[in-house]
């Protein structure tokens, strides 16, 4: 009992702390502009604080990951790329990462779709949530959304928090209980159930190459193409509609399937982080 108290103490510190510095960061930003520029009365704050995000996810990412890496030097004795398994892997591999990654966007835009018809107003909940994030446009938004904020995510949830469960219950339920908490963590009903999904198969690729780039390359994929194409692609145009179909199609049914089989089958060892 005092072992799960201590990992569950351990996973809830690691969620505040980038918690605390991205809305410290708003907080302030806020505060200061509030103060010094006089046009922001005339503007729609929600609209300012929504171009504010993408510097508040760096700002977070980049101070959290300094007191994470202190938090595991201290209480863990450990170089937090050593504990959070930084291993390295196969161009091969990497590449089949990648590609699970793209295929992955197209699961999501099914899933989304689903939620569409049977839960609406989490869908609008959803559409205006992403119209916010990515409003600022351009290579600041690109970065934070599409590096900063996969780096991050899964040195806390892949890395740290999994780090915890692991050394207390069994693998089928730290793959849950990571995937849960990444889907309650983003605080919307349609993207916390598509990331509880994606969750689920970035924890399986971890677990079989023992090696949080696996996750990582996979969630940067995911949320670069995604950012990369709400910035630059017409989503409109009936020609990229279709080939977007297409992808989807082909995603699904074979890259996907053919990815994450080679991974399960050139698996490595896994390796528990013991108290």
């Amino acid at each position: 009992m005092k072992k799960i108290f201590s990992a569950g103490m351990f996973v809830l510190i690691y969620l505040a702390v980038y918690y605390v510095f991205q809305y410290t960061y708003i907080i302030v930003a806020t505060t200061y502009y509030y103060v010094s520029d006089t046009k922001l009365q005339n503007l729609e704050v929600m609209d300012w604080l929504n171009n504010k995000l993408p510097s508040a996810i760096v700002f977070a990412a980049a101070i959290s990951f300094l007191v994470y890496a202190w938090i595991v030097k201290a209480s863990k004795k450990k170089d937090i790329f050593d504990y959070c398994k930084f291993n390295p892997i196969s161009l091969q591999k990497t590449t089949a990462l990648v590609l699970a990654g793209l295929s992955l966007v197209s699961l999501n835009a099914l899933v989304v779709v689903g939620i569409s018809m049977l839960l609406p107003e989490a869908y609008e909940a959803h559409v205006e949530n992403m119209m916010g994030l990515t409003s600022s446009g351009g290579l600041w938004m690109i970065f934070s959304v599409g590096l900063a904020a996969p780096f991050i995510e899964e040195v806390m949830f892949r890395g740290l928090i999994t780090n915890e469960l692991d050394k207390v219950m069994s693998y089928k339920w730290v793959l849950f209980i990571q995937a849960l908490l990444f889907g309650l963590y983003h605080m919307n009903v349609a993207q916390g159930i598509y990331t509880f999904i994606l969750a689920i198969f970035m924890g399986l690729t971890l677990h079989w190459t023992n090696s949080i780039w696996a996750p990582m390359i996979i969630h940067i994929a995911n949320n670069l193409s995604s950012a990369l194409m709400s910035e630059y692609i017409d989503a409109s145009s009936d020609i990229v509609n279709i080939g977007f179909g297409i992808w989807i199609g082909l995603s699904l049914l074979f890259i996907l399937p053919f990815t994450l089989k080679y991974l399960y089958k050139t698996r490595s060892e896994w390796t528990s982080e013991e108290y």
